[in-house]
C-alpha cells in the first residue's frame, strides 16, 4: 500500500512537472492554438477541476481523525492515520491537491497558447490558491 502511495505521488509529481513545461512552452511561443480550437480542451480540463473538487469534498471523512476510543493509544493512531491522509507524500489530500495544480497549468498552457490568458487569470487563480490554503480547504 505505501508502495502505491508513494508511486501516486510521484507519478503527481512527474505529472506537475511536464505541466510546468507545457506552460513554459506556452509562455515562449513553442505551441500555439485557435481559440476555437482550445475551448473543447479548456471545457474538459474545467469539467475535470469540478469533478476533483467533488472528490475532494467526498473525502472530507478520511482527513478526520477516527473516533479509537479516549485511551491514549486510540489517540495516537487516530493521529497517525490523519495524518496520512491528510499530509503524508502519496496520501490522498496531498495527491488530489497536486492533481489540481496540474489541472491548473494545463488549463494556463492552453489559454496562453491560444493567447486568451491575462493578467487577471494569474490574479484570480493566486486569490482563490490563498484562500484554499487560508481555509486549509483540501
Amino acid at each position: 500500500m505505501a508502495a502505491m502511495a508513494a508511486m501516486s505521488g510521484q507519478t503527481m509529481q512527474a505529472a506537475q512537472g511536464e505541466s510546468r513545461k507545457l506552460v513554459d512552452a506556452a509562455k515562449s511561443g513553442g505551441f500555439t492554438l485557435s481559440e476555437t480550437a482550445v475551448r473543447p480542451l479548456l471545457d474538459a480540463v474545467e469539467q475535470m477541476r469540478h469533478d476533483l473538487e467533488g472528490q475532494r469534498r467526498s473525502t472530507v471523512p478520511l482527513l478526520q481523525p477516527p473516533q479509537l476510543g479516549s485511551h491514549e493509544y486510540g489517540h495516537a493512531v487516530a493521529s497517525h492515520n490523519q495524518r496520512g491522509a491528510e499530509h503524508e507524500p502519496g496520501s490522498i489530500g496531498v495527491v488530489l491537491e497536486q492533481f489540481d495544480q496540474v489541472l491548473a497549468q494545463a488549463s494556463e498552457a492552453l489559454r496562453r497558447a491560444a493567447g486568451i490568458y491575462g493578467e487577471s487569470d494569474a490574479e484570480a487563480a493566486d486569490k482563490l490558491k490563498a484562500m484554499r490554503e487560508a481555509h486549509d480547504v483540501r
